[in-house]
């Protein structure tokens, strides 16, 4: 069963009639000492400019009668709005990004003081803290949101800071970071591969290239080449690569904590839940020298050599001390 809502609006609910603005330094007894902001208020939150409205205006959202379907779905009732709708609700959210810090959980105040301090924007942000440590930072300008969508890597106490676009179906309490920008370095890389070129083309072996650090590009740091990369969090880690026949390793800045049985970033070895091959080798070794592998009956046993690790070999020069 689905009807469509009157155009007539509802009437504004109480808390709207008042043209009173809600300012961020209006809560609290004292400057010093403000008490804790709820959800609403961090919503109603406006730093700089007092005349916008966070909810939005009343003549800002006009409805036709086709534009609201209510209906019901078995005995639950159900409510959608049409495109046109969806794309007036979104339109005032476009500026805005989606920051969680990889690693350390912050606190609303540190975060956003921190916030300032890396983000050098000219006309300011508001910040809104949701689920599972996830955080929306609405900047008034475009050209602040997309500096901090694509001048990154950014960190924060030495932790990687992840920054995506928003969208409307983004979900804190279900979403889980994927990808990453990170720094690595190459260490010793011949000074004649350092050409923009030759180092985004390694986005075939290390992910894809992002930025290049410019004391890399103009050979003013000879000891490694340093570029910013996107990784993924689930699944191993480039350690090392072959670079016209000469072994490159690979370093990773910000990330401390890397598995060397499989590479994947976010736990160590001892609580790595694949199979540790090296330790398999050696205990079939073992069992080979101790004349426990041989079979009574004569028929043949795999020996050591017959298992192969599954990954490459990863290692401590993968993480920047």
């Amino acid at each position: 069963m689905e009807h469509c809502i009157s155009k007539e609006p509802p009437p504004p609910l109480a808390e709207e009639r008042s043209t009173k603005k809600a300012r961020f330094r209006s809560h609290g007894n004292d400057d010093g000492n403000p008490l804790p902001l709820s959800f609403k208020d961090k919503l109603m939150e406006d730093q700089n400019d007092g005349d916008e409205e966070p909810l939005g205006r009343e003549e800002e959202l006009e409805f036709d009668p086709e534009d609201v379907v209510v209906s019901e779905k078995g005995s639950i009732p159900s409510i959608s709005f049409s495109e046109k709708i969806q794309a007036q609700l979104v339109k005032p959210w476009r500026n805005t990004v989606v920051v969680k810090l990889l690693g350390r959980t912050l606190g609303y105040r540190a975060l956003c003081n921190k916030l300032n301090e890396v983000w050098k924007t000219t006309q300011g942000f508001s910040v809104i803290d949701l689920e599972n440590d996830f955080f929306l930072v609405k900047f008034k300008t475009e050209g602040d949101a997309h500096y901090a969508l694509t001048q990154g890597p950014w960190t924060i106490l030495g932790h990687y800071l992840t920054v995506q676009q928003w969208n409307p179906h983004f979900d804190g309490s279900s979403e889980d970071i994927e990808n990453i920008v990170a720094w690595i370095r190459l260490p010793g890389m011949s000074l004649h591969y350092y050409h923009k070129k030759v180092l985004r083309m390694l986005r075939n072996v290390v992910g894809k290239v992002i930025r290049i650090d410019y004391n890399t590009e103009s050979i003013t740091r000879g000891k490694f080449a340093r570029i910013a990369v996107e990784v993924s969090l689930k699944k191993p880690l480039c350690s090392q690569f072959f670079l016209d026949s000469k072994m490159q390793k690979v370093e990773y800045e910000n990330l401390p904590v890397i598995c060397f049985n499989c590479g994947i970033y976010g736990h160590r070895n001892e609580n790595c839940h694949q199979p540790n091959t090296r330790t398999r080798q050696t205990e079939s070794s073992e069992n080979n020298e101790d004349g426990n592998s041989h079979n009574s009956g004569g028929g043949d046993q795999p020996s050591s050599s017959t298992i192969t690790p599954a990954n490459p070999s990863f290692g401590p020069w993968m993480i920047v001390s």
